[in-house]
Parts: structure tokens; C-alpha cells; sequence
């Protein structure tokens, strides 16, 4: 799992579970500069096999992750690690962004300029 705060204290551990998500939510989600370098981290170590799960608070400040590299995942709850390590951090229920490669919702980086898409 990886965790981070706004302070920029970070940490890791890595575990190896597997688990399942919610379902998508259409409402974007604004999250901080920092939440999207831990969102591009966590996809790059899924990779294309393994499985996983990204939550972030509602306010885009905290995020936590959790993940497995092997093929073999099932039977664990990635997402409710991911879930609890933000809920925990961030003192408030998260929600999930991605799960594997997926991602469940729409975001947006704070300060960035918006994309064609968001007009």
C-alpha cells in the first residue's frame, strides 16, 4: 500500500491481497498534484496483470493504495484496504478512483487547466 498526506509525508508497504469495487460515479473529482503522482504510481505498479485499488477523500487531499503484482489476486479486498488506509489518513470515507487499470470515475488535477473534454 502507499499512503500520502498534503505535507508530503509518505510512506509504503506493500501488500499482496486482492479484492473488488463500487460501482463508477459520473461526478468528477477534483484531486490535489500530489494525489495525481500517487494515482500515476499506483497504475504503473499494477502494471497490465496485477490488481488493485486507489481511493482518495472527497476533498482530493488524501489518498491510499494498495495492489498485486501476480496474475493470482482474487480472494482479498484490495479495495477495502485502499478504502480504510484513506479513510484512516484522511479522518473522513473515501472513495474509489481506480481499481486494476480501471478508472471509476472522472478527476481532475487542482490548478491544472481543464481538458477538452470538461470544456
Amino acid at each position: 500500500m502507499h499512503l500520502f498526506n498534503p505535507a508530503g509525508a509518505l510512506a509504503a508497504l506493500v501488500l499482496f491481497v486482492g479484492g473488488c469495487a463500487s460501482a463508477p460515479d459520473t461526478e468528477p473529482i477534483t484531486i490535489s498534484p500530489e494525489a495525481e503522482t500517487h494515482l500515476q504510481r499506483y497504475l504503473d505498479r499494477v502494471g497490465s496483470v496485477g490488481g488493485g485499488a486507489f481511493a482518495v477523500s472527497p476533498d482530493g487531499r488524501y489518498a491510499f493504495y494498495s495492489y498485486c503484482t501476480d496474475t493470482l489476486c482474487g480472494g482479498q479486498s484490495l479495495s477495502q484496504d485502499a478504502l480504510q488506509g484513506c479513510r484512516h489518513l484522511a479522518g473522513v470515507d473515501c472513495v474509489l478512483l481506480a481499481h486494476s487499470r480501471n478508472l471509476l470515475r472522472p478527476h481532475r488535477v487542482a490548478g491544472a487547466a481543464p481538458s477538452a473534454a470538461e470544456g
